[in-house]
């Protein structure tokens, strides 16, 4: 919806604005014929700054004579319409950005080379009618999916090994890989409490997937495996405990808790995935219980020197609740636990405090 805060015109650049909170939104711009629009990374009022967090709903729609953007790295989102039917060329979108709204870019027919942040959400239409886009000069394409391809109205993805881009660079300049990138922006967004954000930033890292398993370097595709793994985990544990929603923002199906799990306890050295899909199965958590998968999934985490599953499996000996009743070997698992010194280790200790040496 458009804002409803009064509308002002910067001084110097022309472009209109609105302040909420202790954001800006640019809205427009009082030049017809602007050519390039370098949009601002603050406005100052008052000698109080205001960064620029979006642009807003048909901010800059069918000004014929723009050709080039410029957008600064506080910029989160691109709003509904905001360039619809411009004579926008190209397009190198920040990583900092995270929503482009339907029909963002729709209609621009002159557009042909877009730069596609990582872990960016691409809304309905979004790019639909962009008559002169290919899918060589869209950056991180194979990265989307099929769907959300679909979905944005962007062309679809080959299927061959593909050149990843962050910040506009093939990730080839940068030290860290693309997926280490989007794991550290996932994991900054959860951590702030943005756990839409992090939903989708880890999304983008499990369908890095395929793109990576295509990389001939065995070494370098292993490297570049780890992080998408643990992308995959923290996403497993959002869809495990309701931070995530089960349905991706084009409307498609997210993989549950259970098959991303499954696929890193058969894939990966994770040990957390073996423990939390052996709770899962334990306690019945979105699946039918399953008392000898569960107990099957925690020995196998145990095993890997997984802390709390040895205390679980104490406790699980020790009640007879998944397994027959075994003191011996709930004590010998709370001795595995307390060898640890991890932070359950006391409680172990003293659970082992009540029974002779057996």
């Amino acid at each position: 919806m458009p804002s409803t805060c009064p509308i002002k015109k910067h001084p110097d650049t022309g472009l209109l604005y609105t302040l909420e909170g202790n954001e800006a939104t640019i809205v427009g711009c009082a030049q017809a014929d602007l050519t390039h629009l370098d949009i601002p990374p603050v406005i100052v009022e008052d000698g109080v700054q205001y960064p620029v967090t979006a642009v807003g709903e048909s901010a800059f729609a069918y000004q014929a004579a723009l050709q080039t953007l410029r957008i600064p790295a506080r910029l989160s989102r691109i709003g509904h319409g905001a360039f619809e039917g411009s004579g926008l060329t190209e397009v190198h979108l920040h990583d900092g950005l995270k929503v482009v709204a339907p029909y963002a870019f729709f209609g621009c027919v002159h557009l042909s080379h877009v730069g596609l942040p990582l872990g960016v959400t691409l809304e309905e239409q979004s790019f639909a009618g962009c008559e002169a886009l290919r899918q060589e000069n869209v950056s991180n394409i194979a990265c989307l999916g099929e769907e959300a391809l679909r979905r944005a109205g962007l062309p679809m993805a080959s299927a061959g090994p593909t050149v990843i881009y962050v910040d506009g660079q093939p990730v080839e300049k940068h030290e860290k890989a693309p997926a280490e990138l989007l794991l550290e922006k996932g994991v900054a967004m959860e951590e702030s409490g943005d756990h839409h954000g992090a939903a989708a930033a880890y999304m983008q890292a499990h369908r890095m997937r395929q793109v990576i398993s295509q990389v001939d370097d065995m070494l370098r595709q292993a490297e570049q495996m780890r992080p998408i793994a643990m992308a995959e985990y923290r996403l497993a544990l959002m869809l495990k405990f309701g931070l995530a929603s089960a349905k991706n923002p084009d409307g498609t199906d997210r993989p549950t808790a259970v098959a991303l799990l499954s696929h890193l306890v058969d894939t990966s050295d994770l040990a957390d995935a073996a423990y939390h899909l052996g709770d899962m199965y334990a306690g019945g958590y979105g699946i039918p219980a399953d008392p000898d998968m569960a107990l099957r999934l925690l020995r196998n985490a145990a095993e890997r020197g997984h802390e709390r599953a040895c205390l679980d499996l104490g406790y699980i000996y020790l009640h007879g609740t998944l397994a027959r009743l075994d003191t011996r070997t709930a004590v010998r698992y709370f001795a595995k636990c307390a060898e640890m010194d991890g932070p359950y280790a006391d409680i172990a200790r003293t659970e082992m405090a009540g029974f002779p040496v057996l």
